[in-house]
């Protein structure tokens, strides 16, 4: 019999593209320590998890822009691309803001102590602040946070007999505040020869042992002066 053929080509192709789970948008905070408000971008925030493909195959994962470039304050887009190999591609889009979330770093002055004696008619005392140590802050300068600056009570109050806590608060230009405290200490001592409660703190403890010992003398010298005063005269 008579037989024909003819001749045809089977191209087998692949057009799937790969799968996977994509990022998703996230807000990110500034260290403390940023002292230059700058950060790196997580790569693990960028990347498209559980990435698989029917040929058994995909090409490393491509992110633009790079996220180990350092950036401020603000929103930044990424995309993220994953192809097999036959170049079909999955793509992701992510969105990542830089945020912050940390106020100043106050140092407080120490806490102070005043005295006010028994016999002395006054009621309250003034006690001047000491300057504030130190402050920072990882994205405002020292002059904002300096300028941002409040004190609770003011300086220049009169403070009564007892404990009262003194606060420091200043924030930055995303209304983060911080803050620190110290007291001030205002004590009645026991009669007009005594030392003052701030004076006696700032004393060694030589110093210390030496005033003791003088108050107990005079104490001991006043109750012999007492008990000649009452002893009984013999008139015979």
């Amino acid at each position: 019999g008579n037989v024909a053929y003819c001749n045809f080509t089977v191209t087998i192709t692949e057009t799937q593209a790969p799968t996977g789970v994509c990022p998703l948008n996230s807000t990110v905070y500034l260290d403390a320590d940023d002292a230059d408000a700058l950060m790196a971008i997580s790569l693990d925030l960028v990347t498209i998890a559980n990435v698989s493909d029917n040929s058994g195959i995909t090409r490393p994962q491509q992110v633009t822009p790079d996220p180990s470039v350092l950036v401020g304050i603000g929103s930044y887009v990424f995309t993220t691309v994953v192809e097999d190999v036959q170049d079909n591609i999955l793509t992701c889009v992510t969105q990542i803001d830089v945020a912050d979330n940390t106020g100043p770093i106050l140092s407080c002055p120490a806490s102070q102590t005043v005295s006010i004696v028994n016999n002395d008619p006054l009621t309250t005392v003034v006690v001047p602040y000491k300057d504030i140590l130190s402050f920072s802050d990882n994205t405002a300068s020292d002059a904002y946070v300096l300028a941002q600056l409040d004190v609770v009570p003011p300086n220049g109050t009169a403070f009564s007999e007892g404990i009262t806590n003194v606060y420091y608060t200043s924030r930055d230009e995303y209304n983060n505040t911080g803050n620190c405290s110290f007291s001030i200490s205002v004590l009645r001592t026991q009669s007009a020869s005594s030392t003052p409660a701030s004076t006696l703190a700032g004393m060694s403890a030589g110093a210390l042992a030496f005033v003791i010992g003088i108050v107990l003398l005079a104490v001991v010298l006043r109750r012999r002066e007492i008990a000649r005063a009452n002893r009984p005269y013999d008139f015979d």
